[in-house]
Order: C-alpha cells, then sequence, then structure tokens
C-alpha cells in the first residue's frame, strides 16, 4: 500500500510544485515618455464642446 500511496503524492505534488520560469524582463525597453504639456493636458478639465462630441458619437445602443 506504501508505494501507490507515494506514487499518488508524487503525483500529485508535482502537479502543485513551484517551478522556476524564465520571464521576460523590461530592462532593455525604451519607455515613451509625455513632455510637460503633455502631462499637463491630462490632468485639465474637459470641454463642454469635447463632452458634447462625445457624446454625440456614441450610437443609441450605448
Amino acid at each position: 500500500m506504501q508505494p501507490i500511496r507515494q506514487a499518488v503524492f508524487t503525483h500529485f505534488a508535482s502537479h502543485f510544485r513551484a517551478r522556476t520560469v524564465e520571464r521576460p524582463g523590461v530592462e532593455n525597453l525604451q519607455f515613451s515618455s509625455l513632455t510637460l504639456a503633455e502631462g499637463g493636458s491630462l490632468t485639465r478639465p474637459f470641454s463642454v464642446e469635447e463632452v458634447k462630441a462625445a457624446v454625440w458619437d456614441c450610437d443609441s445602443y450605448k
């Protein structure tokens, strides 16, 4: 009985064991940066014209 128990334990233990996996890194990636003006435009309030254009661009199912 012990060899069967050990085989079952080994089988299922292999499914839950933490594996070391090579994951891609971001060390060599070049990300674009926003300029100060572009960053500032992200925090300004929406204009009435922008809101109206966004609402009118929606179809009747949204």
